[in-house]
């Protein structure tokens, strides 16, 4: 990769502090009573900017800004602090490794296969949760 575009792409090695681990600063209570509701696929414009606590978005290019405002009160108040760097890796739920193996290792190439086994796992996901939480 580094050597691709006369070597003006500067590649970066991802390690797992690299990431950070994100409170959660939503407000379950606004959240709950925005109408209409934001879809990602409705939006053709976002403008997040520091040190505001909201959030603009447009569902039509010519469209009005739409405020978006989800933070809870103490996000609003005193900010969101900077959040601590990841010390493990998040990993996948154990049931959707151990059923990819299953199911397609016998298809995998040995190196792929060697992917599946080896790569990090966790009880439940942090996305899981969220989305188990909103249904």
């Amino acid at each position: 990769m580094e050597s691709a575009n006369k070597g003006k792409v500067r590649v970066k090695s991802m390690q797992t502090n690299d990431f950070y681990d994100w409170v959660d600063f939503s407000s379950t209570y606004k959240l709950n009573r925005i109408t209409p509701w934001p879809y990602l696929s409705d939006t053709v414009y976002v403008e997040a900017m520091r040190e505001k606590n909201h959030t603009l978005y447009r569902t039509d290019f010519d469209g009005p800004d739409i405020t978006l405002n989800y933070l809870n009160a103490r996000a609003t108040k005193s900010g969101i602090p900077k959040p601590a760097n990841s010390t493990k890796a998040r990993g996948i739920p154990v049931d959707m490794k151990n059923d990819i193996i299953a199911k397609l290792g016998n298809l995998m190439p040995q190196n792929r296969l060697l992917f599946w086994q080896n790569i990090d796992t966790s009880d439940v996901s942090n996305l899981s949760q969220r989305l188990n939480s909103r249904a």
